[in-house]
């Protein structure tokens, strides 16, 4: 492997574990605060939604990786974080994080509406309707991107 893709590779994951560190509260909650962010977690497969990020980024990196030895760079990346990236420490991770956002009763309305036909209806479709936000976005700064780029160069123009 190239030395410049292992750079990129560390660089990318030290940001990505410094990120979550920075964002893990170091307050303390109560047992049941705790418990109700793990009913959220539970409720919205986050530990699920991180290994397939992992399994993302191993795809998009051995892309990168010349054929004769991405097989040995999909094992060891697998090793990795099989070993840094247990359900047991995802979980140890988001559960503060979570528990920091919301109020234990916040938390506890959350998963017991995710636990609903409508919340699990929600869950299903929501990377559908993040989609279809996204390309509504795009659609409209496409369609008006003469106007927007002169409202930018008229905010501009004397700085």
């Amino acid at each position: 492997m190239k030395t410049t893709l292992k750079l990129i590779l560390l660089t990318f994951l030290t940001i990505c574990f410094n990120h979550v560190k920075a964002q893990t509260p170091e307050t303390h909650f109560t047992p049941e605060h705790l418990h109700a962010a793990e009913r959220v977690i539970d409720a919205t497969d986050v530990v699920q939604n991180v290994h397939k990020i992992y399994e993302a980024v191993i795809q998009k990196q051995a892309a990168q990786v010349s054929e004769e030895k991405r097989a040995a760079f999909v094992d060891v990346m697998h090793k990795f974080f099989g070993k840094y990236g247990t359900d047991e420490q995802i979980k140890k991770i988001f559960i503060p994080i979570y528990a920091a956002d919301f109020s234990e009763d916040e938390l506890n309305q959350i998963a017991d509406f995710l636990s609903t036909p409508a919340g699990k209806a929600m869950l299903e479709k929501d990377p559908m309707l993040a989609n279809k936000r996204l390309s509504w976005g795009q659609k409209i700064s496409e369609e008006h991107k003469a106007e927007l780029q002169a409202m930018l160069q008229e905010a501009f123009k004397d700085k």
